[in-house]
């Protein structure tokens, strides 16, 4: 279970990796992977998958293959 949610939290530092790698330096990015991998990734998550997360109670959002939460995290750091 942790494993999979390690590759989720690498996925979304691997498209950002995508769009900011030209323009940071290597350690300004080491730290934005780490920041968004370890913390932000973790709320958007619960936000979404937790069936007490505000985005299911709200708008009843169903992400069954994680590529709304992976997905709208890296684009929102990209």
């Amino acid at each position: 279970f942790w494993g999979a949610f390690l590759l989720f939290s690498i996925t979304t530092a691997s498209i950002i990796s995508g769009s900011i790698i030209e323009r940071a330096r290597s350690g300004a990015f080491w730290i934005v992977a780490v920041l968004i991998g370890s913390v932000l990734w973790i709320l958007d998550a619960s936000w979404g998958w937790h069936p007490q997360g505000w985005m299911v109670k709200l708008w009843g959002y169903h992400d069954a293959y994680a590529s709304g939460v992976v997905h709208a995290i890296a684009g929102g750091a990209a």
